[in-house]
């Protein structure tokens, strides 16, 4: 995730404020499931493979609805 935030933040110009950690379980979620292509960009930018991101992605996801953040 650090990765990912890092590649979004060097590639602004400007100000900004930017967290991976809010969009995270997006591409997450169905790399989990994909073959090919679908499964290995997602992996490559998240920086873990496709088969560990679902879980930890579909765990964040109730844990920040409960709280309004989403």
């Amino acid at each position: 995730m650090n990765g990912l935030t890092a590649r979004w933040a060097g590639s602004v110009e400007g100000d900004s404020v930017c967290s991976a950690a809010g969009v995270w379980p997006l591409p997450a979620i169905p790399a989990d499931g994909a073959a090919g292509p679908a499964r290995e960009e997602p992996a490559e930018a998240l920086g873990v493979p496709a088969g560990q991101a679902g879980g930890p992605a579909g765990e964040l996801l109730p844990f920040t609805a409960r709280r309004g953040w989403c």
